[in-house]
């Protein structure tokens, strides 16, 4: 690179795999990777003729990272692969934290004997089909898949594993079709985060705003994603308003979600190429997924930027906040009441018994219905899971892991300390505050003369104790102070910026004394980004090419985005530095170039889709409606229809060209 710093890509795929897998240690519970794969032969990418005819000796390779791992590399729904063999280049999409998007890079000259290239690919290439600057996947059943059997058949014909991926690996697609869709929602959380907390009138306002949504997106995570206190103060008073007078002033007609979804596509085993059927073709402009609203989605951002925040930091964050909560002098709240305890049945593990209690603090109003059932184990110990917990309508606990216990003989009573965890995680049980159940005590009279634990049938009255420690006023200082240097300019997490996950929490735990975490990833030690771009001679070439020719001009324009590289596909007939060899290539694409602008004078039933795609027209404000009749549109066809007739400005009549499938017109480029 230009900073003396290369990119080490392992060589060959099957390396590549490993040390992402290497990195990302399975799950301690699932023993499942977070590494998810598929095969695709017959697909809809810019590869998918590169193998041909060969299509399942050598299919395309799709890798996702779909769940969180152990490890410091935060890259679930965050990393996507794509890798051809024919075609000696990986295609990457990996989210950019600081920029708030999708990056789409290529590694070039991935091949035996050949330093691989990493650069930044052309976006509008990519955008082109990745309408929503993000990664793309097949609807279910996901049949260009080795989900489909028919697929896993012929591929079986040649191998059995493919660069380490295993050829009857089914389950995967869903998951990976899973990822795609929850990275395709990035983009509207990042909108919300920078709009939708603005007030260009009021800065200190929009601050608070994102300071609400931050304090309500650590209670979640920290309650294991149950709820958040609608009441804290920022949340209420800054969030609430500041966001709902955004969302109507912005978007008064809902929020437009894009889908990450393409229509399902079931190619034939026994195709020689891989032409995609106009309703199966991913430049096809996709409706929107689903409209949000102000009424019911206007705390879509909080849920969705909290996964942002690593399990890593948050377990972090609640072992040193509940720590801090034990220390003498930190504020705790006993809720005291009666209970009825019954025991339910015998098992082999133990007795399940249920209880209900109705607690109720001496200084707060609030009120708890607990509700619950737990196993005494026969030596008197207590099962390290809670079946159901559950307080009142303002929290619920399913599935806790306990810790404490044994059961404890008093001369009257029996009693047993447990502490609450969430099974999942390991977190803390915590209320919708933050707050966390520092301990539940229950205890309940002996009634029996064999010493048992509990009677073998009937209830028993006995009582509760559930203490809360105000352990998350930590919290709300260290964002007090966060914003205290906002305000003066000295901090900027709280500004208009994409949210970063990784820096919110290294800036919390700054302000809490909590040593910050190793995050990947250092940028001053990568390589410098590389774009492919025209040397100085070629654009000096290209401006005397285009003087005087508007249909030209119009072709850049609007196409050389994607048609003025050394490509195949997308074919490259804007390649090139001079007059004589571009006319050559549009000379040759012509019959192909035609087929598609004429494709905009067609309403409905598309053989193929037209060209320029929507998606970059709207980057120039023109509808499809604009486009149609335009003049530019005109000089394009006209332009075209001249080389294809012999004639300058002719166009070929319509019926001439159009009868013709486009697959059985000559090739665009050699």
């Amino acid at each position: 690179g230009a900073n003396g710093r290369v990119y080490d890509v392992p060589f060959p795929f099957a390396r590549v795999i490993d040390r992402i897998k290497n990195e990302l240690p399975p799950d301690d519970r699932s023993g499942f990777s977070s590494l998810k794969t598929v095969l695709i032969p017959i697909g809809r990418s810019l590869q998918r003729n590169d193998a041909a005819p060969d299509f399942f000796r050598y299919p395309r390779i799709v890798v996702a990272v779909d769940t969180e791992s152990r490890s410091p590399l935060f890259l679930k729904d965050r990393l996507f692969l794509g890798y051809q063999e024919k075609s000696n280049r990986i295609e990457v999409i990996s989210y950019n934290e600081a920029a708030g998007r999708f990056e789409f890079q290529i590694v070039k000259d991935y091949a035996p004997g050949r330093r691989p290239k990493v650069r930044y690919a052309e976006r509008a290439i990519c955008t082109s089909c990745h309408q929503n600057g993000a990664p793309i996947f097949s609807q279910a059943q996901w049949s260009e898949t080795n989900f489909n059997r028919a697929i896993i058949n012929r591929l079986l014909q040649y191998n059995t594993h493919y660069h380490g991926v295993p050829v009857e690996n089914a389950g995967t697609a869903g998951f990976i079709d899973g990822a795609t869709g929850r990275a395709n929602l990035f983009s509207a959380y990042q909108l919300l985060w920078r709009e939708g907390c603005a007030d260009d009138v009021a800065p200190a306002q929009a601050r608070r705003c994102r300071a609400g949504a931050l304090v309500a997106m650590l209670q979640l995570r920290l309650s294991a994603f149950s709820r958040f206190n609608h009441q804290a103060v920022l949340y209420r008073d800054y969030f609430v308003p500041v966001s709902t007078r955004q969302w109507q002033r912005r978007w008064p007609a809902g929020l437009l979600i894009p889908n990450a979804d393409i229509p399902n596509h079931r190619p034939s085993v026994e195709a020689v190429s891989a032409d995609v059927p106009t309703p199966f073709d991913p430049l096809t402009a996709q409706p929107p997924r689903v409209t949000w609203s102000v009424k019911s989605d206007l705390n879509r951002m909080i849920t969705g930027l909290s996964e942002f925040m690593s399990a890593h930091d948050i377990a972090r964050l609640d072992d040193n906040l509940f720590e801090w909560g034990l220390q003498d002098g930190t504020q705790q709240q006993d809720f005291k009441g009666a209970c009825k305890f019954s025991q339910q049945d015998e098992r082999t593990e133990g007795k399940l018994v249920n209880f209900e209690c109705r607690l109720a603090g001496a200084v707060s109003a609030q009120v708890f219905d607990l509700v619950g059932d737990v196993i005494f184990e026969p030596d008197g110990k207590v099962s390290p899971t809670i079946n159901w917990l559950a307080l009142g309508n303002t929290a619920g606990f399913a599935s806790l892991a306990l810790s404490g216990g044994p059961i404890q003989a008093g001369h009257d009573y029996w009693s047993v300390k447990l502490d609450l965890f969430h099974r999942k995680n390991g977190l803390h049980a915590r209320l919708p505050d933050g707050n966390a159940v520092a301990a539940l005590r229950l205890s309940w009279p002996n009634t029996t003369t064999d010493r048992l634990p509990f009677p073998r049938r009937g209830e028993v009255s006995g009582s509760a104790t559930l203490t809360v420690m105000q352990d998350f006023s930590r919290v709300h200082e260290a964002i007090a102070g966060i914003l205290a240097q906002s305000d003066h300019g000295r901090h900027h997490m709280f500004s208009g910026e994409a949210f970063q996950g990784a820096k919110a929490m290294a800036a919390m735990f700054t302000e809490l004394g909590i040593e910050a975490n190793d995050h990947c990833c250092d940028l001053s030690q990568m390589p410098l980004p590389e774009v492919d771009t025209m040397d100085d001679v070629g654009r000096v070439n290209l401006q005397a090419t285009l003087e005087h020719n508007d249909a030209l001009k119009s072709f850049y324009r609007f196409c050389g985005a994607c048609h003025q590289g050394d490509t195949r596909l997308p074919p490259g007939f804007l390649f090139g530095d001079d007059k004589k060899q571009i006319s050559a290539n549009l000379t040759q694409c012509a019959p192909r170039i035609l087929y598609r602008l004429q494709m905009w004078q067609l309403n409905n039933e598309r053989p193929k889709s037209p060209m320029p795609p929507l998606k970059r027209l709207q980057a120039f404000n023109y509808s499809a409606d604009d486009w149609r009749h335009s003049p530019e549109l005109l000089s394009m066809k006209q332009h075209v229809g001249g080389l294809l007739a012999g004639k300058p400005g002719q166009i070929p009549a319509p019926p001439d060209l159009l009868d013709t499938l486009y697959a059985d017109l000559p090739p665009c480029l050699p």
